[in-house]
């Protein structure tokens, strides 16, 4: 398990070129809170409980899919609120993590995604949920963007007296935004000044917001109540993703429309999930080819239409178990980080023994053989050397 250990845990942060690092990211998958997310307000036992797909305990539509288990793997949070109190007070429940990002890294240009994936239900009474970018310190400071009454976004900024100084709402658009799913809702920090607010990588109709007040921020979640019944929802991937440079916003893992689905010639297949290409790879007693990249470089569309157009390339990579990572997405980013890819689109070439052999570049002025050359030595039996040989 060498392989999936590799791929699925480790601290290495590294730049990828032009896009996005994983700054901080805290999933469900161990079946518990991770410690260093902090339970504010409601601490009612049952309130926070991590869920596996399936087993619910909710049956609900939508919830798990393909595209779900892909980018939540096989838990996510279920917070519950208990009925309103008599004295008519809102029931509120926070998680508030303890790492703080510090706004002044972004520079002129740079964007910070403080992020977390939601499960809409398309219920009469619905929760409102809203990821929080905290202020370290007291008073109590924070932004907030989220949905509330099931189709309604809103964001809020809480100023040092406790009053919402700024107050954004706008309808969702039920073409762009399908209810029941999953959806990632992002307070997108650009600069020192601007933030906008978007639902999937699309911004809500009153951004962009003019707000430099908060400078040292940590990522939460927030569920709030006025139900005479107890509610539920489901959250993941509360996270945080940056870059210094001035380059568009991820595409959405819950747009459905994956533009490089193309980048498979006729007979290969590629894998999505690090877990099943470990199986695979060792099942097979062959090397996983991991092919990281980002679809908004500038060298991706030639090394796609190589993908899914040339015969010597098929040939070559029918050898390997594959598996495409997308380093803008949480799953790739991190673990472009943690094999310490410094540029993309790259090739990792990785034994069945678990053992790293090879990193090969792709650079659209370098002729495609050589590179391809490197990755089929790479995937002989002794890993390589032969290559050496080879003149």
């Amino acid at each position: 398990m060498v392989v999936c250990a590799l791929l699925l845990t480790g601290l290495l942060r590294v730049w990828c070129a032009a896009q996005y690092d994983v700054y901080s990211w805290d999933s469900f998958e161990g079946g518990t809170v991770p410690p260093n997310l902090k339970i504010y307000h409601l601490k009612t036992p049952g309130a926070l409980l991590p869920v596996r797909f399936n087993t619910g305990p909710e049956l609900l539509p939508g919830i798990r899919t393909p595209l779900s288990l892909e980018h939540c793997g096989n838990m996510v949070l279920r917070m519950a609120t208990p009925p309103m109190g008599s004295d008519g007070q809102s029931v509120i429940l926070s998680l508030i993590s303890d790492t703080a990002m510090q706004r002044a890294r972004l520079g002129d240009k740079g964007k910070a995604l403080v992020q977390a994936d939601f499960y809409l239900m398309k219920n009469a009474e619905n929760p409102t949920m809203a990821v929080l970018a905290y202020a370290v310190g007291k008073p109590t400071r924070m932004y907030r963007f989220g949905v509330m009454r099931g189709n309604k976004a809103f964001f809020s900024y809480t100023d040092p007296t406790g009053k919402v100084a700024i107050f954004k709402d706008a309808t969702l658009d039920p073409k762009k935004v399908a209810i029941p799913g999953w959806h990632r809702f992002q307070i997108i920090f650009e600069g020192q000044n601007k933030i906008l607010c978007a639902v999937d990588g699309e911004p809500t109709s009153f951004s962009p917001i003019t707000e430099p007040t908060l400078t040292s921020l940590r990522p939460g979640l927030m569920m709030s109540s006025v139900s005479k019944q107890p509610l539920v929802s489901y959250v993941d991937n509360l996270s945080i993703q940056w870059t210094r440079d001035e380059v568009p916003i991820p595409r959405s893992p819950w747009k459905g429309d994956d533009p490089t689905a193309k980048a498979s010639a006729p007979g290969l297949i590629w894998l999505r999930s690090p877990e099943q290409a470990w199986m695979k790879a060792t099942t097979e007693k062959r090397p996983i080819l991991v092919l990281f990249f980002a679809p908004t470089v500038r060298s991706w569309p030639k090394l796609e239409t190589l993908l899914s157009t040339d015969k010597a390339t098929r040939d070559a990579l029918e050898k390997f178990v594959l598996l495409k990572m997308d380093t803008n997405q949480l799953l790739g980013g991190s673990n472009a980080q943690k094999f310490n890819v410094l540029r993309v689109p790259c090739f990792l070439i990785v034994g069945p023994d678990g053992k790293e052999r090879a990193k090969v570049m792709f650079n659209e002025k370098a002729p495609w053989e050589t590179a391809l050359k490197e990755i089929t030595a790479a995937g002989g039996p002794d890993g390589g050397s032969t290559a050496a040989a080879d003149p």
